[in-house]
């Protein structure tokens, strides 16, 4: 095997990086507890983002991972996730590109202290 021309990046942190756990099994073959890490600047969905994985919210405060597109109606996006249905002509209040997703296998008393966060 030949070697690369060129480095890996690294994971970029600002004051705004955050990290979301992934919950479930719909964007396989990513595995339940990987982590999806993205600057949290709570910023407007722009069409920079299409046929991304973002962490959005949607106008009724739900969090989650998706991969975006253009809503049917002005103002909406579509929410694509790999083994799920998805969803058509969201209101999202903001969007965040993932930078990295991070293998992550958490030891059960980590797993306890993240559901005390919840």
């Amino acid at each position: 095997m030949s070697q690369a021309a060129f480095s890996i990046p690294m994971i970029r942190q600002t004051e705004h990086t955050a990290a979301r756990m992934l919950r479930g099994h719909r964007f396989a073959p990513l595995k339940d507890g990987w982590l999806l890490v993205y600057e949290n600047r709570e910023e407007a969905p722009h069409d920079g983002l299409v046929d991304e994985l973002c962490i959005v919210m949607t106008a009724d405060g739900d969090v989650r991972a998706r991969i975006l597109r253009k809503g049917r109606r002005a103002g909406t996006w579509d929410l694509l996730a790999g083994n799920a249905d998805q969803e058509l002509d969201v209101a999202l209040t903001w969007a965040a590109k993932v930078d990295a997703i991070v293998p992550f296998d958490p030891t059960p008393e980590q797993m306890a202290a993240l559901q005390r966060v919840r």
